[in-house]
């Protein structure tokens, strides 16, 4: 294995890693600030810093008045995922939603044959449907019953739901035909999506929330600014460049394992016995895709 290739798989090691203890993280911050005003200030801090970044290296900014309808899309997208995020983690854990957030390459995978007409092999397909199986035993709480009887979480149905608005957002960006590099489009979304968010949240605009921050939340609301958004976006770009889509895809499998182990032993919060259990075949779809893509 190439050096490059090594560190890209480390990237994406580290990637799932930051995204796993996002979910933690984020469900520290849950009920202290209303999700949208929260969602606001991590999106309007992250696009200052990325277009002070690209103004500060002469990059011209120009894609933001160019491709502003098509951005603003984007944003929407990120903007709901965000929210319904938030709100879901305080109705359930933050194992189970990073769990359910693992059906992303999957529900990816229905919107593109739905929409694009890219349709997937049928191994790549029954390897997706096993992680998938995994998520849908979690939103089940390993029970057959709670289907049939239709006895959800709302806060499993409000990540399902968010994923899905995630999900759009990686089958509209190649449809949107946006030339500009990742940098610049990450940079327009948050941009755009910060401006969606102050008026989705003026009647929750409240100052006193965040000044009454501990040293806790802004220890985890910078985590999610640099950590979970900037640094996480880069071991992203990075390793996309050097190792196939498919490898890229595959580490998302892992980001239940992390908010599970941070969870066990840094929260120390007790794990439920069927959230490991649909761990199980999640991470037999990584170690799946991973071998696939290596033999070919």
């Amino acid at each position: 294995m190439k050096p490059i290739t090594l560190l890209s798989h480390l990237a994406m090691l580290g990637f799932s890693a930051l995204v796993g203890g996002s979910f933690v993280v984020s469900a520290i911050l849950a009920y202290q600030i209303s999700p949208d005003f929260l969602t606001l200030l991590r999106f309007a801090l992250s696009a200052l810093i990325l277009i002070g970044y690209l103004i500060f290296f002469n990059r011209k900014i120009w894609f933001l008045i160019r491709y502003w309808k098509s951005l603003t899309i984007l944003a929407a997208c990120y903007v709901f995922f965000f929210i319904f995020l938030f709100y879901s983690l305080r109705f359930t854990s933050p194992t189970s939603a990073a769990t359910i957030f693992t059906l992303l390459p999957f529900i990816s995978l229905c919107l593109s044959s739905l929409f694009i007409k890219k349709y997937p092999t049928y191994g790549n397909f029954l390897i997706l449907a096993i992680g998938a199986s995994g998520a849908v035993f979690v939103i089940m709480k390993g029970s057959f019953d709670n289907f049939l009887s239709f006895n959800f979480n709302s806060g499993d149905l409000l990540i399902l739901l968010g994923t899905i608005f995630h999900s759009l957002y990686i089958v509209l960006l190649p449809k949107l035909n946006i030339k500009a590099d990742a940098l610049e489009i990450t940079a327009g979304v948050t941009f755009y999506g910060a401006i969606i968010l102050f008026f989705i949240s003026l009647r929750n605009l409240k100052l006193d929330e965040v000044m009454g921050f501990s040293t806790e939340h802004w220890l985890s609301f910078f985590y999610l600014v640099i950590f979970a958004s900037i640094v996480s976006f880069s071991l992203l770009a990075f390793a996309s460049k050097n190792i196939s889509s498919t490898n890229v895809s595959s580490y998302t499998y892992l980001i239940p394992v992390w908010a599970a182990l941070i969870e066990t032993f840094i929260m120390m919060e007790k794990i439920p016995t069927y959230l490991w259990l649909g761990i199980i075949p999640i991470l037999v779809c990584n170690i799946l895709l991973l071998q696939r893509t290596g033999s070919n």
